[in-house]
């Protein structure tokens, strides 16, 4: 879910903190350059003082912007990022990029996209009717 708005840093630090509380998220990318590490570290401290483990990753972009984002188009065309149709904050600034008024959606989309294919896990899914585990002939039951 992206919630993309404009908020002065107490809300921002805020509203990060109840979204980690709602959904238990694994990780959070948030960029740390310049007044952003300041933020960075208010939330960490703020989210341990209300007893909230907040799991933040700092994120320093060593890359031009208009290159991550344009990175981000082929794993969309072929659906590994995919977005709700609810997301018309999001959409809108990703389909108008870099005409937009703002960028702050898809620049913080790429980041997002590079702390799930450098931290996560990989894994393949195989249905239980699919892998054969859980058939009558193989399982050794009489349902006679």
């Amino acid at each position: 879910e992206a919630d993309i708005a404009r908020r002065v840093p107490d809300l921002i630090v805020s509203r990060a903190i109840d979204l980690q509380m709602q959904f238990h998220c694994i990780a959070w990318a948030i960029e740390t350059v310049q007044f952003q590490f300041f933020l960075y570290t208010t939330i960490i401290k703020e989210a341990a003082r209300r007893g909230i483990a907040f799991p933040g990753i700092p994120v320093t972009p060593d890359t031009d912007k208009t290159l991550r984002i344009q990175s981000l188009q082929p794993h969309m065309k072929n659906g590994l990022i995919r977005l709700g149709h609810n997301q018309n904050t999001m959409i809108s600034q990703m389909k108008f990029w870099p005409e937009a008024d703002h960028d702050d959606g898809p620049d913080a989309l790429e980041m997002l996209w590079k702390l799930v294919t450098e931290h996560g896990a990989t894994y393949e899914y195989v249905s239980a009717g699919g892998s054969g585990r859980y058939r009558k002939e193989s399982d050794g039951w009489d349902d006679d």
